[in-house]
Formats: C-alpha cells, structure tokens, sequence
C-alpha cells in the first residue's frame, strides 16, 4: 500500500542523483536547474500510485462484503437492522426493510 509520496520522492532523488553524476542533465536539454521537473514527475507519480491504492482497497472491500454476505447471512442481516434501529425505524418495520435492502447484494 503507497501513501502517495515516499516511493515518489525516494524514486525522484534517487534520478536527480543518477542524471546529476551522470550528466543526463544537459543531453535533455533540461540545463541545470531541473528540481521542478523532479517535484512535478513525483507529484504525478505520488498521486498515481495513491490512486491506484484506493482502487485495490475499494476492490478488496467489495469483494470482502460480498463474501461475508455469500459465507454468514445471517449474520449481516443482523447488522443491517442494528443500522436500522439507530436510524430510529420501529421494530414492527425494521424486519422488512432489512430483508428488502438484502434481496439486491450491491445495496
């Protein structure tokens, strides 16, 4: 799991490192003073890598509650109308909303 801006920057002052012993620098046409370039590739790749973490984390997270609604129903039907009671839905009520809202296994 990436945080958006250790691999970046670690990646971005480890090339500085090699184009500036390397002297990548001036065959690019990039000149001397090229640590904006750095900031805004890590910044691009921080916020890529941040993205994609939120993508694999929403992946494993549905794919976990459809799991756990397949393996332990009754369990999570339980849960819902403890939600349902918080929210103050009578009792008389709460059983068929809960068996209405579990009928659709994306809700």
């Amino acid at each position: 799991m990436y945080d958006g801006l250790t691999v970046p920057f670690a990646l971005t002052a480890w090339v500085k490192w090699y184009f500036r012993h390397k002297s990548f620098d001036y065959c690019f046409g990039v000149g001397r003073n090229n640590s904006r370039l750095y900031f805004y590739v890590a910044r691009w790749l921080g916020g890529y890598l941040a993205g994609q973490t939120e993508v694999d984390h929403y992946d494993s997270e549905l794919k976990r509650g459809h799991a756990e609604i397949d393996n332990m129903p009754l369990i999570e039907l339980q849960e819902v109308e403890d939600i349902l009671t918080e929210l103050g839905i009578e009792k008389s009520l709460n059983k068929q909303v809960t068996l209405q809202v579990s009928r659709d296994k994306n809700r």
